[in-house]
């Protein structure tokens, strides 16, 4: 029950963000997207709540905990909302990749692609395919957060 109560609370902060993100993206559809996630608290898990105009099929988070406590790399499918759970208080860093959606078709093209170099990558065919199928570019950001008695208390991102 508790599980449920948190995955109902994260999806309602889902929601509320998305609705918010897409009324002020209305407003204004070619404002550039600078602020693309917010790193926020619920509780026992830190989430990035990422824009939705950002297109991405897949969100690996790497989160290193403090004290030299080994770290966690997770992959979150679209549109699932990247989560970490701390479990000491501390500095935590992470990174944030989002890769973008890659059609069917492209991927077929890209391994022939790769079968015509003969196995190898082909850096001139996979940038024409990218410009073709116009792309979104992978997104990496990283940056760190602080908990104090089990809740977050600050963060910091770079871009």
């Amino acid at each position: 029950m508790e599980n449920l109560y948190k995955v109902l609370i994260s999806s309602f902060r889902l929601i509320l963000f998305s609705v918010i993100s897409l009324n002020v993206w209305a407003a204004n559809p070619n404002a550039p997207l600078d602020g693309l996630f917010t790193v926020s608290g619920t509780g026992e898990d830190v989430i990035w709540l990422i824009d939705p105009r950002v297109k991405y099929e897949t969100a690996v988070l790497s989160v290193s905990a403090p004290d030299g406590i080994e770290g966690s790399t997770q992959e979150f499918d679209h549109p699932e909302t990247p989560f970490y759970q701390p479990t000491d208080d501390g500095l935590y860093t992470y990174e944030l990749t989002l890769i973008p959606f890659i059609p069917p078709g492209l991927r077929d093209e890209l391994k022939a692609a790769r079968a015509s170099a003969g196995g190898q990558d082909n850096p001139k065919a996979a940038a024409a395919l990218h410009k073709k199928h116009k792309l979104q570019e992978t997104i990496v950001t990283s940056g760190g957060f602080s908990i104090e008695g089990g809740a977050l208390i600050s963060q910091e991102t770079e871009e």
